[in-house]
């Protein structure tokens, strides 16, 4: 047996780990900009779908994403992007 997983399937999958099996009442994505569409249908099917209920699901665009150089850079880059979304969300 061959299992295919898509982006969109493994994204769902996440999406209803978090909600149904951790109990977030608010889950943050920090993605590159151009996957807001992608999110926003996610949410769209989890509610459609009964998963979501008193939650918050929201998306944070950074402008596109680059990796570095190195996994050390990209780790502390990574952390600054939190850092700054956080501050202007919250």
């Amino acid at each position: 047996m061959v299992l295919i997983a898509t982006y969109d399937s493994t994204d769902m999958a996440a999406l209803n780990y978090r909600l149904k099996t951790l109990h977030r009442d608010w889950i943050i994505y920090v993605t590159d900009l151009r996957q807001a569409n992608h999110f926003q249908m996610c949410f769209d099917v989890a509610r459609s779908a009964g998963w979501v209920s008193h939650q918050r699901l929201d998306h944070i665009g950074v402008g596109a994403i680059q990796i570095h150089e190195t996994k050390q850079e990209n780790r502390l880059w990574r952390r600054e992007i939190l850092r700054f979304e956080a501050k202007s969300i919250i």
